[in-house]
């Protein structure tokens, strides 16, 4: 809050404008997709791997379109629920696979063929079978030290 001290030396506060620095983010800025949804953590298998197929599935559907630029690292975190070490490996996969470009300090961008390979990849990974969840395979045991393998 912004104070000012009038002629008789008391403080005022000022009622004019936002408490906050003019550079402050604004809610429409951490106004985000709940995407955490897209990925499934009873399956096994590698969480950087089903936001790479996701994000995939967004570059092959037009969402993210060529010379665009990737959502920032953060975001892409808020947005999935994931660590940033989780979206940073999804991101280098799918530069190595030719999708994205990463520029530094300029942020990663879909390539111009990007659009043409995810189609060509989801159509590879169309003939894979989608694992079984974990949570059917394995059910939880409810006694305790269970998960610690102490449970008798």
């Amino acid at each position: 809050m912004n104070w000012f001290v009038s002629a008789d030396g008391h403080c005022h506060p000022l009622d004019d404008g936002p408490a906050v620095p003019w550079w402050w983010p604004t809610n429409e800025e951490y106004d985000v997709i709940d995407r955490s949804k897209a990925l499934n953590r009873d399956i096994p298998g590698y969480v950087h791997e089903q936001l790479a197929h996701d994000i995939t599935v967004r570059i092959a559907e037009g969402d993210l379109r060529p010379r665009t630029p990737l959502p920032s690292e953060r975001r892409v975190c808020v947005e999935y629920g994931v660590a940033i070490g989780t979206a940073r490996q999804a991101v280098k996969n799918l530069a190595d696979a030719g999708l994205l470009q990463t520029f530094p300090s300029k942020g990663t961008y879909v390539t111009v063929k990007g659009p043409e390979l995810a189609k060509k990849l989801l159509a590879e990974q169309g003939a894979e079978e989608e694992p079984e969840p974990v949570s059917d395979l394995f059910p939880r045991i409810n006694r305790p030290g269970a998960a610690r393998g102490l449970g008798a």
